[in-house]
C-alpha cells in the first residue's frame, strides 16, 4: 500500500481498520497495533472454533462499503489465529502461531481467516 499510494493513504487505511476493529468488537477485545500494518487481538474465553467463526464475519463486514469509506481504496483483512493453551512453552510461542497462521492467510491468496492448528485450517 504505502509503495503504491503513499504513506498518507497507508496511514488512513490503518485508521480506518482500527476504528471498523474498535467499533465491531467493542469491549469485547482487546485490539493493539503488532507492527507496521499488523493489529492483534485478544479474544477472552472465545474457544478456537467460534473465535473462527465470529472473525470471519467480521472480515466479511470488513468488505462492505459503509466498513470501508468512500475516499479510501477498497481493502481486504487477513486474520490469524491461535488459541493460548497451557502446553506453549513460552510466551512468545503463542503469537508465533497467529503469525505462521496470518502468514498462511496471506500466501492463501489474503482476505480469510485461518487457525493456528499444527497445519493452519481455513474459516
Amino acid at each position: 500500500m504505502n509503495d503504491t499510494f503513499g504513506h498518507a493513504m497507508g496511514d488512513q487505511v490503518l485508521r480506518r481498520t482500527a476504528r471498523f476493529l474498535q467499533e465491531t468488537l467493542g469491549e469485547e477485545a482487546l485490539l493493539a497495533r503488532h507492527g507496521a500494518t499488523t493489529f492483534g487481538l485478544l479474544l477472552d474465553e472465545t474457544p478456537l472454533d467460534r473465535a473462527l467463526t465470529q472473525l470471519d464475519g467480521l472480515r466479511e463486514a470488513f468488505l462492505k462499503p459503509e466498513a470501508q469509506g468512500e475516499s479510501l481504496l477498497p481493502c481486504t483483512l487477513s486474520i490469524g489465529l491461535a488459541e493460548c493453551h497451557t502446553t506453549l512453552n513460552r510466551p512468545g510461542e503463542w503469537m508465533q502461531q497467529a503469525e505462521l497462521a496470518l502468514d498462511s492467510a496471506r500466501v492463501q491468496g489474503r482476505n480469510r481467516v485461518v487457525a493456528y492448528s499444527g497445519t493452519a485450517r481455513s474459516a
